[in-house]
């Protein structure tokens, strides 16, 4: 692995080495670091294995040379670890590098804080005027390039015709300078913690052998956890996940829709996805949504997030340089003045009052009912311009997609009850003593329990 963790590290038993990889070549354990000293305000997070990493330590970004930025760095490490595994090389000797490799790389391009080298943001002076938006751009362009880099590599290493690659999104950009950012999810509603499209609705891509339908779009229904069900059922010569690799998917879990990904059907057979059931009265808020066939279901609440992140103040549309007042009516304006509808989503008209949103409100924390949730066909409006709860030809589609939803609420696990598994004695972190070699700053995060 390399690249960001950030699923868990108030333990060791959580960290990449302890969760299944074998190497971990560098990266965060935590989220929001800097890009070029490496550190969340002032603790420094940058690991190799079990082990902080002095070497591309900085004061600040101004010493810090370009090849020391993570997005290079994270490339450099993948390459390297590729390398091993090269056909057009010498001849391996150790059998592990024989054997098939599975590469996670999870890019910190494009999460807040906004930093990219200043050459790279001195090349959008000329077509983008926002200052943010610029250093925005400039990081995309980065990210651009390790991709390409790296499916590069596979290319001179032979690797690439035997190597599936799988790359996409983990949530809707964080718009109206959310965390710092200056994402633009339009014309889609709502951005990264809301659960409408724009917050939910992810893209990605797919190559590789067996996949038949070069340069199509699909547009069906697929999940992230679909990946492992899919990918393990293609390299095996057995349909039973169980039989083959003692893997039991419960209701709720990933599908395998390989056969959808490479072509051989035109259906996927995912006909839902839950996007959030948090329990009534959970601490995390009453936030829950799902989507059933064309129709999805969206339960808001107006009480704060543990964050303290008001929901209700992201529930709108936001333009491209992130503003809250997009020009709704018209398509998209690129910086050079072309004009375009970004992606394949066509919506129909607002309505007159748009402007003025609607948050799905549900009242006091534990009081939600049917009658305050919202419902949207995606398929005809995925801008979710138009709330059908209150029509009477879609009262069953309501009820029947609230029902369901209630049954995931029921056994959603609340996550107030997930303590740290090492006792209340255990801090998240154990800092080492500050001093030269912390670079004199605060010191370094070490999960508890770390060997």
């Amino acid at each position: 692995m390399v690249g960001k963790w950030h699923l868990g590290e108030s333990s060791y038993k959580y960290t990449p080495l302890a969760r299944g990889f074998d190497t971990y070549s560098i990266g965060y354990l935590g989220g929001a670091e800097d890009y070029f000293r490496h550190g969340n305000g002032r603790i420094l997070d940058f690991w190799n294995g079990t082990n902080y990493t002095y070497e591309y330590s900085c004061e600040n970004k101004d010493n810090c040379p370009l090849n020391k930025y993570s997005s290079n760095i994270f490339t450099d490490a993948a390459v390297k670890i590729l390398s091993k595994y090269s056909v057009n090389g010498e001849k391996k000797e150790d059998e592990q590098e024989k054997a098939p490799f599975f590469l996670y790389l999870p890019m910190q391009s494009v999460y807040a804080p906004l930093e990219a080298p200043q050459d790279y943001i001195d090349s959008f002076k000329d077509t983008v005027s926002n200052d943010k938006r610029r250093i925005f751009a400039a990081m995309v362009k980065l990210l651009d390039e390790s991709v390409g880099n790296v499916t590069k590599a596979l290319s001179d290493f032979g690797l690439l015709e035997d190597t599936i690659i799988i790359f996409s999104t983990d949530n809707g950009g964080p718009a109206d300078f959310f965390n710092k950012n200056m994402a633009s999810n339009w014309p889609l509603r709502g951005m990264k913690r809301t659960l409408f499209e724009g917050g939910v609705r992810g893209v990605g891509a797919i190559r590789g052998p067996g996949i038949n339908h070069k340069g199509a779009w699909l547009n069906e229904l697929v999940h992230v956890a679909d990946f492992l069900p899919s990918l393990l059922a293609h390299v095996s010569s057995s349909n039973d996940l169980e039989e083959a690799f003692g893997i039991d998917l419960l209701p709720g879990d990933g599908m395998n829709v390989w056969d959808y990904l490479s072509g051989k059907n035109n259906t996927s057979p995912r006909t839902y996805i839950l996007h959030e059931a948090h329990p009534e009265g959970s601490k995390d808020g009453n936030g829950a949504a799902l989507r059933v066939g064309d129709y999805k279901v969206v339960l808001r609440s107006g009480s704060s997030w543990s964050t303290g992140c008001k929901i209700n103040t992201n529930d709108g549309w936001y333009g491209g340089i992130g503003s809250s007042d997009p020009d709704i009516e018209g398509p998209y304006s690129l910086p050079t003045g072309k004009k375009t509808q970004p992606y394949t989503v066509k919506c129909p008209p607002p309505p007159s009052d748009i402007k003025k949103g609607f948050a799905c409100e549900q009242g006091g924390l534990g009081k939600q009912t049917i009658e305050h949730a919202c419902l949207f066909n995606i398929k005809d409006d995925p801008c979710e311009h138009h709330d059908l709860s209150t029509s009477a030809d879609h009262k069953s589609i309501l009820d029947d997609l609230w029902n369901q939803l209630k049954l995931f609420r029921e056994i959603a696990v609340d996550s107030k009850i997930n303590k740290s598994p090492d006792g209340p004695n255990c801090p998240n972190f154990v800092k080492c003593d500050a001093g030269e070699k912390c670079n004199g700053m605060s010191g370094v995060n070490v999960p508890c329990g770390m060997p």
